[in-house]
C-alpha cells in the first residue's frame, strides 16, 4: 500500500492544482516540491467537495474561483517531481496516480494529472482526487 504519488511536470509550466474530498472522513492532501515549503488541502464530504487549501507552502493561493498553482522552475527539458500524499483523520489512505499529455489539434500541448487515494474499504478511491491541470500554446 503507497500512501504517496508522485507527478512530474517539465519546467516552465503555470499548474493549476484542486483536491476535492469524497468522503465522511477528513481527508488530508500534502504536495511536497522539489524544494520549498509543502501545500496542504484538507477537507470531507461527499460529491466532490472542494478541500480548503490550509497551508499554502508553494502554491499560490486561490482567488476569486481560481485554483491554487504553481510555476515549475527550469526549461522545458527539466522534469521536476511532485510528491503527493494523502491521508485520512484515520491515518495514511492508499494512493493511485496517473497522468497524460496530449498535443491539441492547434499544436499545443494540455497535461493532467490525476492523485486518488482510498481511505477505509469500500475500494472506490475517490476518497479525496487532487487534479493537476496545465498547457502550452503552439
Amino acid at each position: 500500500m503507497a500512501s504517496s504519488g508522485n507527478v512530474q511536470f517539465q519546467g516552465g509550466l503555470t499548474v493549476y492544482v484542486q483536491a476535492v474530498s469524497n468522503a465522511t472522513l477528513t481527508q488530508q492532501v500534502t504536495i511536497t516540491p522539489p524544494s520549498g515549503s509543502a501545500a496542504i488541502f484538507s477537507g470531507s464530504g461527499e460529491g466532490n467537495i472542494p478541500m480548503a487549501l490550509t497551508t499554502a507552502g508553494f502554491l499560490t493561493p486561490p482567488s476569486n474561483g481560481t485554483w491554487a498553482s504553481f510555476t515549475t522552475p527550469g526549461s522545458s527539458n527539466q522534469l521536476n517531481t511532485y510528491n503527493v500524499a494523502c491521508q485520512s483523520n484515520k491515518g495514511p489512505s492508499d494512493v493511485e496516480s496517473n497522468q497524460t499529455t496530449f498535443q491539441t489539434p492547434a499544436g499545443g500541448n494540455l497535461y493532467f494529472a490525476l492523485v486518488v487515494s482510498e481511505d477505509s474499504t469500500d475500494n472506490d478511491y475517490n476518497d479525496s482526487a487532487t487534479f493537476f491541470t496545465a498547457w502550452t500554446t503552439p
